[in-house]
């Protein structure tokens, strides 16, 4: 017991005891804004890109689809193909929902109780889909309805 309220003791006396820090400036001088505290790699002038962020963006245009340029179209791409939706289809007979983001939704039903849907941006000038959704049941269309995450355009 003795040895517990001796740490407490020390623990509040520390505590009340803690020296402020000095007025001025912190080490190394003040940091500004915007700015990283240490670079890493050597800087590429014309790119302003560090050696780390060229090698990262030259693998991800490796892994980047052939003709797909924006990361909304590698997006879209990978959903299309995972999900299997004729995405043709659905923008030709689907029904026309927009979000508040200003996206275009196209909702077709499949005939057994889901709807395929397929989201896509207007100003995108691949106009690939954002994504897409195979087999979206009644009560999941209908949530994002009455959550007007999707709003009739009639």
């Amino acid at each position: 017991m003795r040895t517990l309220l001796t740490q407490l003791w020390l623990l509040v006396w520390f505590a009340l005891h803690k020296k402020p820090p000095k007025p001025g400036p912190p080490p190394g001088g003040p940091r500004k804004p915007g700015k990283p505290a240490q670079q890493h790699g050597s800087i590429d002038a014309g790119a302003g890109l560090t050696s780390a962020q060229r090698a990262t963006r030259d693998l991800e245009q490796e892994a980047r689809p052939t003709g797909v340029t924006s990361d909304r179209d590698v997006h879209g791409k990978l959903r299309e193909t995972e999900r299997d939706v004729d995405v043709d289809r659905v923008r030709k007979d689907g029904k026309l929902y927009f979000q508040e983001d200003g996206q275009l939704v196209r909702v077709l039903s499949n005939g057994d109780g889901t709807y395929s849907v397929v989201v896509s941006d207007p100003s995108n000038p691949s106009g690939n889909p954002t994504t897409t959704f195979p087999k979206l049941t009644e009560k999941q269309l209908q949530s994002r309805i009455d959550r007007e995450y999707w709003n009739d355009y009639s």
